[in-house]
């Protein structure tokens, strides 16, 4: 109905996604052997994907056709029969008694990530230095401080920190967060992109993505097989490289790039981050005890989630510096007096004089205006992606560390 509702279903909405997506891979390893796993996870990546793809096209044709919050209705049959089959079907293995909750460690973590998600989530035309950031930036630290020592004391921590000595998990870690950070590029920026300035229905952004969902069916299964047969940082580093490679990519369209230019380039940014986060799954959580392997779940799902967090904030800062910086040297080299710009302009005025347009002078600077600022906002997303590239280089380095038992 409003922004206010909207927030209080998103938060609704998060709360389920966060008792459900996380008990995915647990569930995995405790049904399949060690050298079984890279292939179910594969399996289970690639439903993931077709299911996915096929939502997002179903969803968008209803939203095209009888209004967005079709694209809402249609998961209700659809929860209903995911609930019946999980109950059916998924059996839990016998737990050991947990101890007595940790309220402080579990506050103090809330405590620390709402602060500092507010904190990065603040309008872009905030001063850095402000009573509301300091303050922000205050809770946190003290939350993140009080919420160690809680942990380190506790006899049943809330989060068993012990699990970071774990080199594989917290290489994995540091992935988990940088993947979504950077992928936030393309899945926050491109349908803005595509529906706003080329005029891209809802319906036609989500067809982009089917030769990646064609090309994730062969290529999904295959990377988990291999994940539990070679050295998997031979397959992360090649999707790294691949992934990376297609941040650079997207730096380089422009508003005359074609469809199916940018179908190809989902569809190569899909393979390799599969190639790079199924062996990186399999193999951190491989490395963990059985009894850790849901707590390294759940902490992998947190990160990816203050990833995307980040990456958001981070893109919209820089996406609004660059437009910004982008039309006003667009405008100063309009304002050069370059041959021909008047006649051009007179010419312009004079088409839209014959058209019957009022004030045609006016007009055509208009025009001109509204020319500038899309070619400035290609600019400044092929900036952002450009940037997204740079940062992505930091992950090069995690791959080294994460090993798989054998």
């Amino acid at each position: 109905w409003d922004m206010p509702s909207m927030i209080a279903f998103r938060v609704v909405q998060s709360v389920g996604a966060s008792f459900f997506f996380p008990m995915g891979v647990p569930y995995i390893f405790d049904a399949f052997a060690p050298g079984r796993r890279g292939s179910v996870l594969g399996v289970s990546l690639l439903i993931g994907s077709l299911g996915s793809l096929g939502g997002n096209i179903f969803a968008s044709h209803l939203a095209d056709v009888l209004g967005w919050r079709w694209g809402f209705y249609y998961l209700l049959p659809l929860t209903a029969t995911g609930l019946l089959l999980g109950l059916l079907v998924l059996k839990n293995r016998p737990e050991s008694p947990a101890g007595r909750f940790d309220l402080p460690g579990c506050l103090s973590m809330a405590i620390a990530l709402i602060s500092f998600i507010l904190l990065i989530t603040r309008r872009n035309d905030d001063l850095l230095i402000t009573t509301k950031n300091i303050s922000l930036l205050a809770i946190c630290v003290v939350a993140v401080i009080i919420f160690i020592l809680v942990e380190r004391r506790s006899a049943t921590p809330f989060v068993n920190l012990s699990i970071y000595r774990n080199v594989a998990y917290a290489a994995g870690s540091i992935l988990s967060f940088l993947v979504p950070a950077t992928a936030v590029a393309i899945s926050f920026l491109l349908p803005i992109y595509l529906q706003r300035l080329l005029g891209y229905s809802i319906l036609q952004t989500a067809l982009l993505r089917v030769p990646m969902g064609l090309a994730l069916v062969v290529v999904t299964p295959l990377s988990g097989w291999l994940s539990d047969r070679m050295d998997v940082r031979i397959l992360m580093f090649g999707g790294a490289l691949g992934y990376l490679g297609s941040l650079y990519a997207f730096s380089q369209i422009g508003m005359y790039t074609s469809s199916s230019s940018l179908a190809i380039l989902l569809a190569f940014m899909g393979i390799s981050s599969t190639v790079l986060f199924l062996p990186m799954t399999n193999a951190m959580y491989t490395s963990l005890p059985d009894d850790m392997v849901r707590l390294g779940s759940g902490l992998s799902a947190l990160l990816r989630q203050l990833g995307r967090s980040v990456g958001t904030a981070a893109i919209s800062a820089i996406f609004a510096h660059r437009l910004v910086v982008r039309f006003a040297v667009l405008a100063e080299d309009v304002a050069v007096a370059r041959p021909g710009l008047q006649l051009n302009l007179d010419r312009l005025s004079a088409n839209l004089q014959d058209l019957g347009v009022q004030a045609p002078d006016s007009a055509a600077l208009g025009l001109l205006q509204r020319r500038l600022w899309a070619e400035a906002t290609v600019a400044a997303f092929a900036d952002c992606y450009l940037a997204m590239a740079v940062c992505f280089l930091l992950a090069l380095v995690p791959v080294y560390f994460i090993r798989a038992k054998r």
